[in-house]
């Protein structure tokens, strides 16, 4: 039989441990409660993301609650008035991730990423691409990780985008889905 428990805390996962008796004894507990094992990960997931197509700010809002204190998420859309309705949705609802720097909003051109940032561990990108960025790629931590809906011939897919911690880079498809592709170009052209 296999035993699983998991929680969102330290202490959440210490008190499944002891509601299925794993832990029994109460000095075992108290100890484990005091020492936060999330310290002593290898590795801490997320720390910084960029959220490309960042539109209302809902995914970036979550991304920052995944991100938690001690990281950042920067949104990027090429629409203003997007980044603007992200502001201030995001100051309705969590205005303490834009005064503490956990959340900032950009309007720039999302295929060239936001590489004033530097590195990410996980960049989204919530509209088609015509292909996948290598610029995106560059700004991608090692290791990281990139979800991006991009055309391969066929269509349009789900790409998965892994960079190992040595920089190996593998790309792998995951489903097709038809989303409009957006680009600053196409949407000026349209305007005229």
């Amino acid at each position: 039989m296999a035993w699983r428990c998991s929680g969102v805390s330290n202490s959440d996962l210490v008190n499944h441990l002891a509601e299925a008796k794993l832990i029994v004894s109460d000095s075992v507990k108290q100890a484990m409660l005091a020492v936060d094992r999330g310290n002593f990960s290898k590795f801490k997931p997320y720390e910084a993301s960029l959220d490309i197509g960042s539109g209302s700010g809902y995914l970036t809002v979550c991304m920052a609650e995944m991100v938690g204190p001690q990281g950042r998420v920067v949104g990027v859309d090429h629409i203003p008035e997007l980044v603007d309705l992200a502001t201030k949705n995001t100051m309705k609802d969590h205005p303490e991730y834009i005064q503490e720097g956990r959340i900032a909003f950009h309007s720039a051109d999302g295929r060239v990423g936001f590489p004033q940032d530097d590195r990410y561990d996980a960049i989204h990108v919530g509209a088609a691409a015509d292909s996948i960025h290598n610029e995106l790629i560059e700004q991608l931590q090692a290791p990281g990780r990139m979800f991006i809906p991009a055309c391969d011939g066929d269509g349009q897919v789900i790409f998965v985008v892994d960079k190992d911690k040595d920089g190996r880079v593998t790309k792998k498809k995951t489903m097709s889905v038809w989303m409009p592709k957006h680009s600053i170009v196409a949407d000026e052209n349209a305007s005229s």
